[in-house]
C-alpha cells in the first residue's frame, strides 16, 4: 500500500464515520442537525469528488476507494433506508469523477 492510499483511506474514515459521530456526540440540538445536513448535502459530495479525482490519477491501484468510501458511509452507525440513496449518490459522484480524471490524464499524456 502506498502512502497516498493510506492517507485517502484515513480521510475516508474521518469524513464518513468519525465526523458524523463527533457531531452527534458533541453538538446538541438544532446545531447538530444543521451540521449533519451540511455533511450530507455539501461536504460528503465534495469529498467524494475529490476522492474520485485522486483515485483516477492511479486507477489501477485505487479504483475501489469510491466504493469503499460509500460503504464506510453506510457503516457509520446511522441506519436509515434513505441513507442508501446518499451512499449511492456519493458512489456515483466518486466513480464519474474518477473516470473523468483518468480520461483527462490520458488526454494530457498525448
Amino acid at each position: 500500500m502506498t502512502k497516498k492510499f493510506v492517507d485517502l483511506l484515513a480521510l475516508s474514515i474521518a469524513f464518513m464515520i468519525v465526523l458524523p459521530w463527533a457531531v452527534q456526540a458533541f453538538v446538541k440540538g438544532d446545531a447538530a442537525i444543521g451540521i449533519l445536513l451540511l455533511l450530507l448535502y455539501v461536504i460528503n459530495p465534495i469529498y467524494s469528488a475529490v476522492l474520485g479525482w485522486f483515485s483516477g490519477k492511479d486507477l489501477q491501484k485505487m479504483w475501489f476507494l469510491p466504493i469503499l468510501s460509500a460503504l464506510l458511509f453506510l457503516s457509520g452507525g446511522i441506519s436509515h433506508l434513505s441513507l442508501w440513496a446518499f451512499a449511492g449518490t456519493y458512489l456515483v459522484i466518486g466513480i464519474v469523477v474518477m473516470f473523468l480524471s483518468d480520461f483527462i490524464r490520458k488526454r494530457m499524456e498525448r
